[in-house]
């Protein structure tokens, strides 16, 4: 069986903030074999000192701010990377989709904040399908230390939306009235990162999106110098994928994977063989950025396993994945543009025909 640790509060020791920051180690610890403490150890790696903070023995065991919890995340060898704002449940999807647990500051106005760790993501089909990855999440999958485990935090406020979420939802009460909590309610959010990776999902995708837009402009002429060469190319994939350029039906999916990882699921995947062999030879580092590539009507189907993609990018995570660093590879359907640096350190785009292509299944992270 499959799962995710899950732990309830032990007020002695700690709070809900404790218990979000281990369940989210402790799956990193079984996975990867990462770092693991105890509530107790966490609440002493934050250290909390301030007036406010230490009203409890042990300090810090009633409530910890969000400050203490970055610090015990840091000092139990994770980086720890924070995210606030109004679109808080968009910008954490990356990182759910690789397998990244995210723990997530609730508030209720006044009220006394709360703290759930998200290791999961509810996936549906449109009615009226847009390009926002999303606006296809209409939930995402939590572990409530007072709720339960696997219980639901809808994306947006579960009145507004069609979807039929059931009984299992996370209620807050206080001293006026009982809520049904979303992600609307999230204050700010932090994804444990491993110490190896050195730029962010939103960094990479706009990488990936200014080179995916940047070929798609130019692929006219690369098909027709193709054709005057004559080398294949695969027009009714490149039609549908321009046409959905063309008309903002680009959907982009970006997730955080391991060479191991990348080729574990390449290998295994759908993916025609001569795609199969030229990607699996390149040289990778130890975490790459992937941005899938697919159009409205590829992704958008009621079960995650039946979204397609007609291509993706690769970008080295090691790197800091501003203006283009780092982009390893794009891949377009029949096209494979790889960048290799010669003995002088002259990045060059090499360019592989892949024949037999054809649309792919997307990832999908498993546990």
């Amino acid at each position: 069986m499959t799962g995710t640790a899950y732990l309830q509060q032990d007020a002695r020791v700690g709070a809900c903030a404790q218990v979000s920051i281990w369940a989210g180690m402790r799956h990193l610890h079984a996975r990867y074999g990462y770092n693991w403490v105890s509530v107790a150890e966490i609440t002493r790696l934050a250290t909390p000192t301030a007036p406010d903070e230490a009203t409890s023995l042990p300090a810090g065991s009633d409530f910890l701010t969000s400050e203490r919890m970055l610090r015990a995340i840091s000092e139990a060898g994770y980086q720890p990377l924070c995210f606030g704002g109004p679109n808080i449940a968009g910008t954490i999807l990356p990182y759910v989709e690789s397998g990244i647990p995210v723990i997530l500051g609730l508030n209720i106005g006044a009220e006394v904040g709360h703290a759930v760790t998200v290791i999961g993501r509810v996936f549906a089909k449109q009615a009226q399908p847009t390009y926002n990855a999303i606006d296809y999440v209409p939930a995402y999958i939590v572990h409530d230390d007072q709720g339960g485990p696997y219980m639901l935090l809808p994306v947006e406020d579960p009145s507004s939306t069609s979807h039929p979420f059931g009984g299992d939802t996370i209620m807050r009460t206080t001293t006026s009235r009982t809520v049904e909590l979303s992600a609307s309610h999230a204050n700010f959010a932090v994804a444990l990162m491993s110490p190896r990776v050195f730029s962010t999902a939103a960094v990479a995708e706009v990488s990936a999106r200014d080179r995916i837009n940047g070929t798609l402009s130019m692929l006219p002429f690369i098909r027709q110098r193709l054709v005057a060469l004559g080398l294949p190319v695969n027009e009714r994939l490149l039609d549908e994928l321009q046409d959905a350029h063309s008309n903002d039906k680009i959907v982009l999916r970006t997730y955080l994977t391991s060479a191991a990882g990348y080729r574990r699921h390449l290998a295994n995947g759908t993916a025609c063989d001569d795609l199969k062999d030229a990607l699996l030879a390149l040289h990778l580092p130890h975490f790459t950025w992937v941005t899938e590539i697919a159009t409205i009507d590829s992704y958008n189907h009621s079960f995650a396993a039946k979204r397609r993609c007609y291509g993706h990018t690769i970008i080295d995570a090691t790197s800091t994945g501003r203006d283009g660093d780092g982009l390893l590879a794009l891949h377009l359907p029949g096209l494979l543009f790889t960048k290799d640096v010669d003995g002088l350190g002259q990045e060059q785009d090499n360019l592989a025909i892949i024949e037999g292509d054809d649309l792919y299944k997307c990832r999908s992270k498993n546990g």
